[in-house]
């Protein structure tokens, strides 16, 4: 007796890479939280910074969920979702290795912190924002039907979850390693990589297999 089996997807290396950039992204964006929590409470002792940087990264990914779907429309699935990854791969990049830049940059950072650090909260939100947009990309195809009947939706907002969290509790481990901020930037690499290979649709076209089974 043959059986009549219809899924969306057949890539599930595809989806495990996803899951992979979704582990990653969050787990840089986590440190990163922490990271500039530190340097704007340093300066700004009196003001709820923690509650604003919350407010901030949590409308940021609403946000960028919520234009996800519009800039897709007009632009295309692909060239949005390159496009807010790079931004995150190069932000963080900016970040994280700033420490190899001149003192005179350094300098600007803090002065800029000091006088303005609206500015630092505005840039903290651009990696929230463009996460956002790639997650809407992420549950639309974790919602369809993969060859294996194995959904990831859960799996993507669990993961994405721990690795913020872990990113966040591992901050101040890391300080005590002598460049460490480089050290992570390595992990840019592979998230990267994903950027170009990741390529499952956004609107997946219905496929059949037909199964053998005993009747």
């Amino acid at each position: 007796m043959k059986l009549r089996k219809e899924f969306s997807y057949t890539d599930i290396g595809q989806r495990r890479l996803l899951l992979l950039n979704t582990i990653i992204t969050f787990f840089l964006l986590g440190i990163t939280a922490v990271s500039v929590l530190h340097n704007i409470h340093y300066y700004e002792v009196y003001r709820p910074v923690f509650k604003n940087l919350v407010i901030i990264i949590s409308v940021s990914i609403s946000l960028g969920n919520l234009f996800s779907w519009l800039l897709m429309r007009c632009f295309g699935y692909r060239i949005v979702y390159i496009v807010a990854d790079l931004i995150i791969v190069g932000t963080l990049m900016v970040f994280f290795l700033k420490s190899l830049l001149s003192p005179y940059y350094i300098n600007a950072f803090q002065t800029a912190v000091i006088k303005k650090p609206a500015i630092i909260l505005f840039i903290t939100g651009i990696v929230p924002f463009a996460a956002g947009i790639k997650i809407h990309y992420f549950l639309k195809v974790l919602c369809g039907n993969f060859i294996d009947d194995s959904k990831g939706v859960i799996s993507l907002l669990t993961l994405s979850t721990l690795s913020l969290l872990t990113g966040m509790l591992v901050y101040n481990p890391l300080k005590m390693i002598p460049q460490y901020f480089p050290i992570i930037a390595i992990l840019l690499l592979p998230l990267l990589l994903s950027v170009f290979i990741i390529r499952l649709p956004y609107h997946s076209s219905p496929q059949v297999a037909h199964e053998t089974g005993e009747s």
